[in-house]
C-alpha cells in the first residue's frame, strides 16, 4: 500500500511540476513581449512592471529547478 501511495504522490508531483513549468514559460514569454512593447513605446512605467514580472518568474523558475533536482535525488535514493 505504501508503494502505491508513493507512486500516486510521484505522479501528482510530476504533473504539478509540469504545470508549474508551463505556467512559468508562458508567463516569461508574455512578460518579455510586454517589455519589448514598453521599450518600443518608451513607457518607463510599463518597462519597470515587465521587468518586475520577469524577475519574479526567474525566481519561480529557480525554485522549480530546485524542486526538480530534489525530486530526482529522491527518485535516485528510492531506486537504491
Amino acid at each position: 500500500k505504501r508503494l502505491a501511495l508513493e507512486k500516486k504522490f510521484d505522479k501528482t508531483d510530476a504533473d504539478y511540476i509540469k504545470k508549474f513549468e508551463s505556467t512559468i514559460n508562458s508567463g516569461m514569454e508574455a512578460a518579455q513581449k510586454e517589455l519589448a512593447a514598453a521599450i518600443e513605446a518608451g513607457d518607463a512605467q510599463a518597462q519597470v512592471l515587465a521587468n518586475k514580472r520577469i524577475a519574479t518568474l526567474a525566481f519561480e523558475n529557480a525554485r522549480l529547478e530546485t524542486a526538480k533536482g530534489d525530486r530526482e535525488n529522491k527518485a535516485g535514493v528510492r531506486s537504491i
